[in-house]
């Protein structure tokens, strides 16, 4: 029988206190899931991912060599994939080990056969032949600040606002570079582009907590924390899946949730959020 670890456990065994586990797990440093408002972590994959990689290089082991009730999740971040990671849990008994390492790096695992799904919103990104892509949502991204509505860069560098960064790979990190070049400014002149997180939460954390002062990511997460937001694209968000496992039982149970009741009453009641094409094939 599969063992599964507490955030103590954890702690215990990495001999690091329990929210140095908390800021690994949500920053997909480590394989974990978050059931019911708790972290659970696989011993095995913990074990397999401290002898498998370096702490700064996320790798997971292959669908070939997983637990059939278990599905390995990587790429881009998005809030409520918590909720998905539960509903999952709470229909099918079965979890969602997830790490929000970036759209490319998702991709690249899913190319070398080193997880199940992979998550992005970078459609220009090349999709193997042998992979389904399916929409999960749409979603608002735009500028998130803590003082005012910014509408561009030039707003950013002109009144030397601390900008809080995406790692690089990630499909914002994309996107807020795609943008400076259309404005014609250089990295260089953005007080904090060097400044890294991982998640949409840590954005709009930093901008509350007042570390910094705006950041890109998803409007969700700046109405979580009573920030401004104002839009920049409605963005498609989806999952990419292997065609040799697309009829698994325990992915097949995933992509059921997009139809039910369940996943249309959450997302209708949030803001931010577009569910009109969840599901289809792109």
């Amino acid at each position: 029988m599969e063992k599964y670890l507490t955030t103590k456990d954890v702690a215990s065994l990495l001999n690091i206190n329990e929210k140095r586990v908390y800021s690994l797990a949500t920053s997909g440093k480590i394989p974990g899931t978050l059931i019911t408002g708790k972290w659970l972590f696989s011993e095995k994959l913990i074990n397999d991912h401290l002898k498998r990689i370096s702490m700064s290089n996320l790798e997971l082991i292959p669908p070939s060599e997983r637990q059939s009730n278990c599905i390995l999740m990587a790429g881009s971040d998005d809030p409520t994939l918590s909720f998905i990671k539960q509903l999952y849990y709470s229909t099918s008994k079965n979890l969602i080990y997830s790490a929000s390492i970036g759209s490319s790096a998702g991709m690249e695992l899913l190319r070398n056969n080193e997880c199940d799904i992979a998550i992005s919103h970078i459609q220009s990104d090349t999709i193997p032949d042998n992979c389904v892509t399916i929409n999960l949502f749409n979603r608002n991204v735009g500028y998130i600040s803590g003082t005012q509505s910014i509408h561009d860069f030039s707003t950013i560098a002109k009144n030397n606002m601390r900008f809080i960064n995406r790692q690089k790979g990630a499909g914002i990190r994309v996107l807020i570079d795609k943008m400076l070049s259309q404005e014609g400014i250089d990295a260089k002149d953005i007080i904090g582009y060097e400044n890294e997180v991982s998640t949409h939460i840590e954005i709009a954390s930093k901008i509350k907590s007042g570390q910094a002062d705006v950041g890109v990511g998803v409007e969700f997460a700046a109405k979580m924390f009573n920030l401004f937001f104002t839009p920049v694209k409605e963005e498609k968000f989806f999952i990419i899946i292997n065609k040799d496992y697309y009829f698994d039982s325990s992915i097949q149970q995933l992509l059921n949730l997009f139809k039910s009741g369940s996943f249309s009453q959450y997302y209708e009641n949030l803001p931010g959020y577009n569910i009109t094409q969840s599901g289809i094939i792109i």
